[in-house]
């Protein structure tokens, strides 16, 4: 064998381990994703606020999401369905039409926890909310 083909199946050595790494750390990676449990979490207002805004965010975390309501609106009797909600404790922020919020922590979202009822009691605990 010539040293310029020692050289060369070196090199295409080197390119496969690199190659099988990279595969590999992508199995990894997406095996480990699919992994996370997610699920639906329906928001049950049971009280007599009408409600504009819905922020979440992971209970370990100091940073809100984005409105999860958009354009809708929760009125008195109404729910509203989160999908694709990975599982854990969120805080939950929610926010009248008058701008009124009542931030609620460490409720658990999965497959044994897949509702919440907003009640009045609720929110009149929360400072502020009138």
């Amino acid at each position: 064998m010539t040293p310029s083909t020692k050289l060369k199946l070196k090199k295409l050595s080197i390119s496969l381990l690199l190659l099988s790494a990279v595969v590999f750390g992508s199995l990894q990676f997406s095996s480990a994703n699919s992994a996370v449990q997610r699920g639906e979490f329906m928001v049950v207002n049971k009280s007599s606020y009408t409600f504009a805004h819905l922020y979440l965010s992971p209970s370990n975390r100091r940073a809100w999401g984005r409105d999860q309501l958009g354009r809708r609106i929760v009125r008195p009797g109404e729910s509203f369905t989160l999908r694709g909600i990975p599982c854990g404790l969120y805080d939950i922020r929610l926010v009248d039409e008058d701008g009124d919020s009542c931030i609620v922590t460490e409720i658990a979202m999965c497959r044994n926890h897949t509702h919440w009822e907003v009640t009045n009691d609720r929110l009149l605990s929360c400072e502020g909310f009138q």
